[in-house]
C-alpha cells in the first residue's frame, strides 16, 4: 500500500478537480490518438453537467477518484453489466488516467488492485478493458497488472 494515496467514488464536492484531469485526459488522447476527432468532444460546461448527471441518475456508471497526497490526480471511469457467459456482473473500465508527473510511482497498480477488492466485494466476476493498439505503454501496464490481452476489433459510431 502507498503512503497517503485514497481512491474513493466520485462525490459533489470532487466535480471541479475531476473535470480539470479529465480534460487534461482528452487532451493527451487527441494529441496521441488522432481518430477522436476533438469537435464533438466536451468543454468544463459540459463536463460539469454530466457529472452532474452521473452522480443523480446512473447506478451502472461508477467512477474513483485517485487522490495522493491531498490532491486529486487521476481517476477511474467504469460501468457495470451482466455477462452471461459468467452468469454474474461484469465491469468494464472505460478510463483510467493518472497525471503524468505521478506516473512510474505505482499509483495505477493500486488502483487496479483496488478495483479488484471492489468487485470481488460486489459479485463482479469479470473486469475488462481496453486500450488503444497503438497505447503500448497502457497496454504493458494492464500485463504488468496480470489482465490478459485479447485481440479484437473495437467499432465506434457517432449517432
Amino acid at each position: 500500500m502507498i503512503k497517503n494515496l485514497e481512491i474513493r467514488k466520485l462525490n459533489f464536492e470532487d466535480r471541479f478537480e475531476y473535470s480539470r484531469l479529465n480534460l487534461a485526459f482528452i487532451e493527451e488522447e487527441i494529441r496521441d490518438n488522432p481518430h477522436w476527432d476533438p469537435s464533438g468532444l466536451p468543454n468544463e460546461s459540459q463536463l460539469l453537467k454530466t457529472v452532474d448527471f452521473i452522480l443523480k441518475n446512473h447506478s451502472n456508471i461508477c467512477v474513483f477518484v485517485v487522490v495522493y497526497k491531498n490532491r486529486m490526480i487521476g481517476f477511474m471511469n467504469g460501468y457495470s453489466s451482466y455477462s452471461v457467459w459468467t452468469s454474474a456482473n461484469a465491469f468494464t473500465i472505460d478510463d483510467l488516467y493518472i497525471e503524468a508527473a505521478y506516473r512510474g510511482l505505482g499509483l495505477g497498480s493500486q488502483v487496479m488492485i483496488f478495483l479488484e477488492d471492489y468487485a470481488r466485494k460486489n459479485n463482479i466476476k469479470r473486469l475488462q478493458l481496453h486500450a488503444e493498439e497503438n497505447n503500448t505503454k497502457a497496454q504493458e501496464f494492464y500485463k504488468r497488472n496480470k489482465y490478459i490481452g485479447m485481440t479484437m476489433e473495437f467499432f465506434i459510431k457517432e449517432i
